[in-house]
């Protein structure tokens, strides 16, 4: 269970916080807000990308993956140049190059669209089974095929114990229940 006592964030004159809450592990757990309202601070915080001002988080699973926050895709390599990078970075043996990337494999990642990117991005990312997927905004650039193979990968991770944080801004359906929803 990752647990946050107290965070306090601080970027210039934006402050966040102090903030308290725990996320069981294996759930699906939202994060919504207005634009601005630290949504993506908080993802960032989790990740060890941003300093806390204050507070203590605790009980962060390690490796995790990350999406949204910033094209983790090397612009100038092929999407399996990326995938082959990446999977040797987690130290996980036998891992298989995701069937749904087959029709643009050998594409460099700067000739994609900004879905196929983020499709990329999350069967790339999924295909290792982390325990802790931190998705910022992940499905906004995808159309609604692709929202639902994404959702559906994302179902299977939940299945085998995997947390997941999601960013969103409005109330909306998600594709399971969330165990927990901290508005912003």
């Amino acid at each position: 269970m990752i647990e946050a006592k107290a965070i306090r964030i601080e970027l210039g004159s934006f402050q966040l916080g102090p903030l308290d809450f725990q996320l069981k592990s294996g759930k699906l757990h939202i994060i919504r807000g207005k634009n601005g309202s630290g949504k993506s601070s908080i993802l960032k915080a989790l990740s060890g990308r941003l300093r806390l001002k204050g507070g203590q988080l605790h009980s962060i699973p390690h490796p995790m993956g990350i999406i949204g926050l910033e094209n983790m895709l090397m612009e100038a390599w092929s999407v399996e140049e990326n995938w082959k990078f990446l999977s040797s970075l987690t130290g996980l043996q036998n891992l298989k190059f995701p069937e749904a990337l087959t029709p643009w494999r050998n594409r460099r990642v700067d000739h994609l669209s900004a879905g196929q990117k983020r499709k990329s991005e999350i069967q790339i990312l999924a295909s290792f089974e982390l325990p802790l997927y931190l998705l910022d905004e992940a499905f906004n650039v995808l159309d609604a095929e692709a929202k639902r193979e994404s959702e559906k990968i994302f179902e299977g991770l939940l299945s085998k114990g995997t947390s997941l944080i999601l960013t969103a801004h409005q109330e909306t359906e998600f594709f399971v229940k969330p165990e927990s929803i901290l508005d912003l």
